[in-house]
């Protein structure tokens, strides 16, 4: 990744969806300029940006018009089954995020746009290594009242090796609310990310006590 440098990214407007750098996001494609777009994506080796969208939305943090989101999870889309209708079963890899900067005019049915890679801190700050194995526990504790196939929850749980991979997925399935994870995304410092949704997490808790 060209951290800083600028890129070519076909974007997938998706309605308040965010994607978080380190984790996967499973999709099923039945649109055919979608389709077009994953297919192309994949046939060029061109990254995907899976990009919050809300129709008309003109507010700062958007692309004017086009109600997408400037911050933007990216990844490379890697197609697991093709129908006989047509539709894909795709599963896209995070392979970081970006700025949305411009859409491009192009022939293509679907969204181009001139973006640059965004970097992160992804080191886990020393004192936060006590509040890193707190919520790492509250995460297993999650899954395991969430998921019910139990090899295949070990088989994600050993796939997660670095403090970014855990928070990012803590981001990604603990917290419901968009606004919220897309304002996690939007934060660059991993550290930063733990600490706020280890407040939410305190906060849920006090008020399931009250």
């Amino acid at each position: 990744m060209d951290t800083g440098r600028a890129v070519e990214v076909f974007v997938f407007p998706l309605p308040r969806m965010v994607f978080f750098p380190g984790t996967t996001k499973p999709l099923n494609i039945f649109e055919p300029r979608y389709i077009q777009m994953i297919n192309d994506s994949v046939e060029k080796n061109a990254p995907l940006a899976l990009a919050f969208s809300e129709p008309q939305k003109l507010s700062e943090g958007f692309m004017s018009g086009l109600g997408v989101r400037r911050i933007a999870g990216v990844g490379r889309p890697i197609i697991l089954e093709s129908r006989i209708d047509g539709m894909l079963l795709v599963l896209v890899e995070a392979m970081g995020k970006v700025r949305i900067h411009h859409r491009e005019v192009t022939d293509k049915p679907y969204m181009v746009c001139e973006a640059e890679w965004v970097d992160e801190v992804n080191a886990l700050e020393p004192e936060n290594i006590f509040l890193m194995n707190r919520m790492s526990k509250e995460f297993v504790r999650w899954l395991e009242a969430n998921v019910g196939d139990r090899d295949q929850l070990a088989i994600f749980l050993s796939q997660l090796k670095s403090p970014h991979e855990k928070i990012n997925y803590l981001c990604s399935l603990m917290i419901h609310d968009a606004e919220t994870q897309q304002r996690l995304l939007e934060a660059d410092d991993i550290n930063d990310r733990l600490r706020v949704i280890s407040l939410l997490a305190d906060q849920q808790r006090e008020s399931v006590h009250v």
